[in-house]
């Protein structure tokens, strides 16, 4: 249940304040403490029971966040397109309004910010945690990877064209690679080179096989962003943070993603 409470501040439309105030835990009503992470697009709160993620007013080449209504939208979306592999886990979008400079989690006002609002996921069943503490069970990762395989075999190819496909695959490694050579990382420029070299042959040696994907509909609309601390492995499997932003970003081939989690884990 979503509260009425408030707190009187001088600048309720600064994301200091809007901060401050959901870090409170009276600002809920129904937890004992908040947890506060920072990412480099949102705040998170976590209640005993739920995940409020409020998004930064940020400008990044491949997303806008400094209107409220990209806000409102990006924060809809992220509901949305979530709900084929996290289930019930995003429950709704909250307001966030000022009332004579006092803010209320929603409850009559202006609205000058949206938030996403999630169950709460036990820790200690996120794939990272089992994998780091050894307490994985074989039947929950089971459980999961046909949660994986079900979603993967409902999406429809993506609307995209062999060229623009290969295409996409060599600007994600030259721009990988551009970051890499950054002075201030120190790394063998020789080596990031090289590897670079090997990937845009390979990627020309094998360019059957990577047009063949496309054709085959292996290339979908996927997560995007596939890592061990968005699955959650029971009570019952969800996986989370299914990019929103930037649908370009989940154009991808199955293998890709799969390796990428395999790689993380």
């Amino acid at each position: 249940m979503d509260t009425e409470a408030t707190i009187q501040l001088n600048n309720t439309e600064s994301l200091e304040a809007k901060v401050r105030f959901l870090s409170l835990p009276e600002t809920y009503g129904d937890t004992e403490k908040v947890e506060v992470l920072e990412t480099h697009m949102s705040w998170v709160f976590l209640t005993d029971k739920y995940v409020y993620k409020l998004k930064k007013p940020v400008h990044y080449d491949f997303l806008d966040f400094r209107s409220i209504e990209s806000r409102q939208q990006c924060c809809l979306e992220e509901v949305r397109i979530n709900k084929p592999l996290a289930g019930d886990t995003y429950l709704k979008v909250v307001p966030l309004v000022s009332s004579r400079h006092a803010l209320r989690l929603a409850g009559s006002g202006e609205v000058i910010d949206w938030l996403v609002k999630m169950k709460r996921l036990p820790r200690e069943h996120m794939l990272d945690s089992m994998i780091l503490k050894k307490t994985i069970r074989f039947d929950w990762v089971q459980r999961a990877a046909e949660v994986l395989a079900d979603f993967y075999l409902a999406c429809p190819a993506a609307d995209i064209g062999e060229r623009d496909f290969k295409n996409q695959i060599i600007q994600d490694i030259n721009k990988n690679s551009k970051g890499l050579l950054r002075k201030e990382f120190k790394l063998n420029s020789a080596s990031i080179i090289g590897i670079t070299a090997s990937l845009l042959h390979f990627l020309v040696e094998n360019n059957d096989l990577f047009c063949s994907r496309v054709h085959e509909g292996r290339v979908i609309d996927g997560h995007g962003d596939l890592r061990p601390e968005h699955i959650c492995l029971a009570p019952g499997p969800a996986v989370i943070d299914r990019i929103e932003f930037d649908k370009s970003l989940r154009v991808i081939d199955v293998a890709e993603e799969l390796s990428f989690l395999s790689v993380e884990c």
